[in-house]
């Protein structure tokens, strides 16, 4: 398997490994068994206002299908619904280069969820969903507000088997729930590696707004 290869492996496997049972349609009705379910969309069509001094070193990026706007480094470059699966859509945003075969990127996902899911309520489903699928057991979740939501922080590894040795990839995510549904944020980065990369993960996160 050659590096860009592996690489879609680890976004798409990680993606997969945690979408949630709750399967609906995208473009169908947003019930499944007479239980409502969020959209992941805006109620009406965003109008982002046009970006303003912005810092040289960093971009911003609008997502018209989430509503939803971030700030990431200048040089990364980002992939819109590259993340998407079944009940869960989003963006990437790659790294320069890759870091032998895994390139480090930030992930911004929105889940499909029943209606007046919790932040908390979302966090424990994320829990045994990895646990069930991936046999990941993220650390306690540590509490912060993101664009004024409650919102939990935890770390974890992913092992994916490659030749001629398993992968190990590290993720931190940030996660939280509200009416349009369950977001996540992630940073994906070879084992070891999270360092180097948390400061433009921690200004994306910071700069996350919804319209």
């Amino acid at each position: 398997m050659n590096s860009r290869a592996k690489i879609a492996v680890v976004v798409g496997a990680l993606v997969a490994g945690v979408a949630v049972f709750l399967v609906v349609g995208c473009g169908g009705s947003s019930t499944t068994n007479d239980v409502s379910v969020t959209t992941c969309a805006p109620a009406q069509p965003v109008v982002f206002p046009t970006p303003e001094n912005l810092p040289v070193d960093l971009k911003e990026y609008q997502s018209p299908e989430r509503g939803y706007t971030v700030r990431y480094p200048a040089d990364w470059q980002v992939k819109p619904n590259m993340a998407s699966y079944q009940n869960i859509f989003g963006d990437t945003f790659f790294s320069p280069a890759p870091i032998g075969d895994v390139r480090p990127n930030v992930t911004v996902t929105c889940e499909m969820i029943p209606v007046g899911s919790t932040s908390t309520g979302f966090v424990d489903l994320r829990r045994a969903v990895l646990q069930q699928m991936l046999n990941a057991s993220p650390s306690e979740a540590a509490s912060l507000q993101v664009d004024g939501k409650d919102a939990f922080a935890w770390h974890y590894q992913v092992v994916t088997p490659s030749t001629p040795e398993p992968l190990v990839v590290e993720r931190t995510e940030v996660l939280f729930a509200d009416d349009r549904g369950g977001w996540t944020i992630s940073l994906v980065v070879p084992e070891g590696q999270i360092s180097a990369y948390e400061v433009a993960y921690d200004a994306l996160v910071a700069s996350f707004h919804e319209q």
